[in-house]
This record gives structure tokens, C-alpha cells and sequence, in this order.
């Protein structure tokens, strides 16, 4: 399904809050390119900076 980026209303892929027109963060994911709010953004930004998830959002811990 193709959608345009420049929708009328926006939710946060992970949290699903309401993200006004303009503070959308778009991540690119293997599901295609997703919208998070700023705070859904900076805590994945954390976890990919920590090495805790890689680029492709898969995650580097293995439950023991």
C-alpha cells in the first residue's frame, strides 16, 4: 500500500500519541518508513548509541 508522508494526522508508530504536522521523525524500518513522536525517536536514537539494537531494530541481548 502506498501512502503520502504528508497525511493529515499522524501517530506514533510505537507509542501511538498524536504527532502534530512537522514534528514527524521518519525511521527507516523493515517494515518501511515509519512515523515516531520525539520522545519514541530519541529513546530508540539511545538504544542504537548503547549497541543494545542494531540498525535494523533487531535486538543485540539474548535473554538468558
Amino acid at each position: 500500500m502506498v501512502t503520502d508522508q504528508k497525511a493529515t494526522q499522524s501517530f506514533c508508530r510505537d507509542c501511538f500519541v498524536y504527532v502534530p504536522p512537522g514534528q514527524e521523525m521518519f525511521v527507516q524500518r523493515n517494515i518501511g518508513t515509519v512515523v515516531l513522536c520525539r520522545k519514541c525517536f530519541e529513546k530508540l536514537r539511545r538504544l542504537l548509541e548503547l549497541g543494545i539494537l542494531t540498525d535494523s531494530g533487531v535486538s543485540t541481548r539474548t535473554i538468558s
